[in-house]
């Protein structure tokens, strides 16, 4: 568990600088999942989900009339490049392995349509399904921004919100996850699952533990299929044991094996 789980960064950094997993040998974890049934499992080894920040972009210029542009800096239209050009000049200089994306859901700048406004704002997340590219991100993003934004008159401010790696789960810890939810839910309903453009911050007690995280089909059959985050989302609360058993006999599992390596 790990307190402020949906926030940036979350709260699992502050249980690690706390030594709350000093010692600790594995770790196991689950996150509920409505596009898979109740009585369903999914796992796999390698990474389920991808690093995921956020990003806050403020552009500042003099302002002035529209039909005067080439006396101002523009900042609607510099607020566009930024929109374009930051997400595939940062893509260009990171490992197209990585998968690295970078996608605004606000933009914001100016009330009249024919005043250029002072200042823009502009709200995204940044996400990468391999580590490598996330680490780069801070050193590229600021060049980056300068190279768009200055020479066209403006200045800028980032506020970058690191999030929290992809969750890379460990071989040997899903080895016991497949043996505990195989007892508990049988072998056909213990599944692979693939990775996520969501961000878990349960994955920083990967760099402490071998990881084992799970998902949970929590599906209710015959139900609408509604996403997690949804306003209408619900879940058959028959998981919950099931969940809760996986994660038991998993570390049950890891404990005996560990045990033995010690005697």
């Amino acid at each position: 568990l790990q307190p402020a789980e949906e926030a940036v960064p979350g709260g699992a950094t502050a249980l690690v600088a706390a030594g709350v997993l000093d010692g600790v040998q594995a770790v196991f974890g689950l996150h509920a999942d409505p596009a898979n049934p109740v009585g369903t499992i999914g796992v796999s080894a390698g990474p389920i989900t991808s690093a995921a920040d956020l990003l806050d972009i403020r552009l500042h210029g003099p302002g002035g009339h529209t039909g005067r542009p080439h006396q101002t800096a523009d900042l609607v239209h510099i607020a566009s490049r930024v929109v374009v050009d930051l997400p595939m000049d940062l893509g260009l200089l990171c490992d197209p392995r990585d998968g690295l994306n970078v996608t605004f859901g606000s933009v914001h700048a100016g009330v009249a349509p024919n005043v250029i406004p002072t200042e823009a704002r502009l709200l995204g997340s940044l996400r990468a399904s391999g580590r490598g590219a996330w680490e780069a991100a801070p050193e590229h993003l600021p060049r980056l921004l300068a190279a768009i934004v200055e020479p066209r008159g403006a200045t800028w401010e980032l506020d970058h919100q690191r999030g929290a790696p992809p969750v890379v789960n460990d071989p040997w810890a899903v080895s016991h996850v497949v043996r505990a939810a195989n007892a508990v839910v049988g072998s056909d309903s213990v599944r692979p699952t693939v990775q996520s453009a969501g961000g878990e911050d349960f994955s920083w007690y990967g760099d402490i533990a071998p990881l084992g995280y799970l998902r949970l089909g929590v599906h209710r059959p015959g139900a609408d299929r509604v996403d997690i985050h949804a306003g209408s989302f619900d879940l058959d609360e028959s998981a919950i044991a099931l969940g809760a058993r996986v994660l038991a006999g998993s570390a049950l599992e890891a404990l005996v094996e560990l045990g033995a390596r010690t005697n």
